[in-house]
This record gives C-alpha cells, sequence and structure tokens, in this order.
C-alpha cells in the first residue's frame, strides 16, 4: 500500500488498490472490499475486477493471505459513490479524481517508448512460451529465460511509476 492512490501498470490502465482506499477513507479493508463481493456484477459493468492476495502477516509469522481488489477508474468512483459523504470521503473522492487525471495525462506523455517496450517483452515471453512448448529441452531454456523476463518487466514497470508519480512517490 502506498501513500499514492493511483497505480499505472504495464497494460497502461491506472488502478487504485481497494486496501488503500479503505485507510484513505479512514475505514478497515473488510467492509470496503465487501461492497466490492456484494455488488461485483455492478462494478464488471465498468470492466474486469481484478482481485489479487496479499500475504498475510501476524507477529508469529503465517496467516491468511488477504484478498483485495485492483479498481479501474470507474470501478473506483463506483466504490467511493457507495460511501458516506463524510468531510473526509470527500477529500478522498476530489484527490482521486485529481490522481487519475495525472495518470492518465502521465500515460499519454510517455507514449509509444514504454508501450513499444512492453509489447517487445511480451511478444519475447509469448516466443518463449511457444518453444518451451515444443519439447523439454525447450522448456529447460524457458525456466533460465524467465527469471530474467520478470526482472525487466517489474523494472519497466518501476521506471513507469518514478516516471509517472516522481521519485518520491508523488503525482509528477
Amino acid at each position: 500500500m502506498t501513500s499514492v492512490l493511483v497505480q499505472v501498470h504495464l497494460d497502461g490502465e491506472p488502478t487504485a488498490d481497494s486496501r488503500d482506499l479503505a485507510v484513505a477513507l479512514g475505514n478497515t479493508h473488510r467492509p470496503l472490499f465487501a461492497l466490492v463481493l456484494k455488488y461485483l456484477p455492478k462494478f464488471q459493468e465498468f470492466g474486469e475486477v481484478i482481485f489479487q492476495k496479499a500475504v498475510g502477516s501476524r507477529p508469529q509469522g503465517g496467516g491468511n493471505p488477504e484478498r483485495y481488489a485492483l479498481l479501474n477508474e470507474d470501478q473506483s468512483y463506483l466504490l467511493l459513490t457507495m460511501a458516506r459523504n463524510s468531510k473526509r470521503a470527500v477529500d478522498l473522492k476530489t484527490r482521486l479524481v485529481h490522481e487519475f487525471a495525472k495518470a492518465r495525462a502521465g500515460v499519454r506523455r510517455m507514449g509509444r517508448s514504454f508501450t513499444e517496450r512492453r509489447l517487445a517483452l511480451e511478444r519475447r515471453d509469448r516466443a518463449s512460451k511457444d518453444q518451451a512448448s515444443t519439447g523439454a529441452r525447450l522448456m529447460c531454456a524457458r525456466r533460465r529465460e524467465l527469471p530474467a523476463i520478470r526482472a525487466e518487466r517489474e523494472a519497466l514497470e518501476g521506471q513507469m511509476q518514478r516516471k509517472l508519480f516522481g521519485t518520491n512517490g508523488d503525482i509528477a
């Protein structure tokens, strides 16, 4: 979770983490996430809801992984319209509108360079998968290449975040 509510991933889609929205509203995550599950068909009218699991954390170790949702712009607005209009909620809604607008502008500014690099990386990954399906020897080659592909994907996503939001986490 981060102080920046909106993150842009390699696909170029700005999203907000339901856990971050709950913290910003001053709520616990569970009731907010329950709204997403209860009204899932309504959220899906605005695109696929991406569910993730976070590693559980307990002082003695282990714990159940926490489910959360990555919501696109429209889904985030829908969720916030379900919150009471306290001063904190209204301030958060305003902040979210500004952050999504800046993220969209940043994605447009970055333009083709990141998109082309991402597509080239995805083509390389797909070619590696195709080769791996043809035999065991090639599968070993894919296993060797996969960590480099993942590392490059993470580095590229990190560069996008820094370029969009600056090095200190603020939106540029």
